[in-house]
C-alpha cells in the first residue's frame, strides 16, 4: 500500500465518530486532478468516500469538508487521475512577442559623470 493511503487511513480513524462502524475498503485510492493530490477513501458498499485528503507539498494530509466533486462523482480511472470535464478545460497558451525597448540615453559604464575628478566643484 502507498505510504499517504495508509496514513490517510490512520488519521480516518483517529478522527471518526464514537458511533461510526464503517471501514475502509480496498477501493480507497490516490487520485489526481488538475494537478494536485488527493486521498479518496471509500467504504465497501457505499458510493459516497467517507473522507477525502488533500496531499500538502510537504507531505501532510489535509481533511477536506467539501470535496472536489470530480474526485467524489467520476471516482478514478485506472491510472488513480481523474480528468477534468471539457468545460473545464485549461486555455492555450498565446504566443507572446516582448514589447520594444524604448530607447534610453547612454550612460557611461562606471556610473561616473564628466565633473571635475577633483569634485570641487560640490562644495
Amino acid at each position: 500500500m502507498d505510504e499517504l493511503l495508509i496514513r490517510a487511513i490512520t488519521a480516518y480513524y483517529r478522527t471518526r465518530a464514537a458511533g461510526d462502524d464503517r471501514q475502509v475498503d480496498g477501493k480507497s485510492a490516490r487520485v489526481t486532478h488538475l494537478g494536485k493530490g488527493y486521498v479518496v477513501l471509500r467504504a465497501s458498499g457505499e458510493s459516497a468516500p467517507l473522507a477525502v485528503y488533500r496531499c500538502m507539498n510537504r507531505g501532510e494530509l489535509k481533511r477536506l469538508k467539501r470535496w472536489p466533486a470530480e474526485v467524489v462523482a467520476s471516482g478514478e480511472t485506472a491510472e488513480g487521475v481523474v480528468h477534468a470535464p471539457a468545460a473545464q478545460a485549461m486555455p492555450a497558451l498565446l504566443d507572446l512577442v516582448p514589447m520594444p525597448r524604448k530607447t534610453l540615453p547612454k550612460t557611461s559604464s562606471k556610473g561616473v559623470s564628466s565633473a571635475d575628478p577633483d569634485q570641487a566643484g560640490l562644495f
